[in-house]
């Protein structure tokens, strides 16, 4: 049974918004490489990913960005993401003195890099990252399925799965609850630039080792 055509055009949005995402994985898949790698790349590889994707809704589905809940948040959507940032915050603080952590390599690994690279990965991954997984991936499973389920469940282990490839397992136990938190905050308030700004306060203590590894 052939599909609507509007289901059609989901289901082709979401194919191309996988590739843009994962774009630089899929021509190195096609063998296309890269002479350059890095950090650097990975910002760019984020803004290249969003340009696209922006792309998608505006020029192929023709849509605005209050389709996958990107408009002004209001002020208590402001209020709400600090407030959800020091719940998580709390978390991690609680859990930190139960099971005192160890610096991962990935966190090494990231505040070995200069604070402006890492400024650059914080700004990219809390935009990027809330535009694809909690705004593109929910709002469109949403309308395909009639159900809002499938497409946070999908997100959510998408968005688990690299985190935990990088930092660890360690990092579900001081980080899991809060990656919640952002699914929880987005479908309660529908903001999605509010769920950025949490995005981004949670992201932002990662410069405290980067400064100091720099300063040392």
């Amino acid at each position: 049974m052939a599909l609507p055509d509007a289901s059609l055009k989901i289901v082709v949005g979401l194919i191309l918004a996988f590739i843009a995402y994962y774009l630089e994985g899929v021509l190195r898949w096609f063998g296309v490489g890269f002479a350059v790698s890095g950090p650097a790349m990975t910002i760019f590889w984020k803004l290249v990913a969003a340009v696209l994707i922006l792309g998608i809704i505006w020029l192929f589905e023709k849509r605005t960005l209050a389709s996958i809940n990107i408009r002004r948040p209001s002020e208590k959507d402001i209020n709400w993401a600090f407030y959800f940032w020091g719940i998580s915050m709390a978390w991690y603080w609680v859990v930190s003195l139960i099971f005192p952590q160890e610096q991962s390599e990935g966190v090494s690994t990231i505040a070995n890099f200069h604070p402006l690279i890492v400024l650059g990965i914080i700004l990219t991954s809390s935009t990027v990252e809330e535009l694809f997984f909690r705004g593109y991936l929910i709002e469109r499973f949403k309308e395909l399925t009639g159900r809002i389920g499938l497409g946070v469940l999908i997100s959510y282990i998408m968005f688990l799965v690299p985190h935990v490839q990088f930092f660890g397992l360690s990092w579900l136990l001081y980080h899991g609850f809060g990656a919640t938190l952002l699914y929880v905050f987005y479908l309660w308030r529908r903001n999605l630039v509010a769920v950025m700004l949490l995005h981004l306060l949670g992201n932002l203590p990662i410069l405290i080792p980067t400064f100091m590894a720099y300063f040392s």
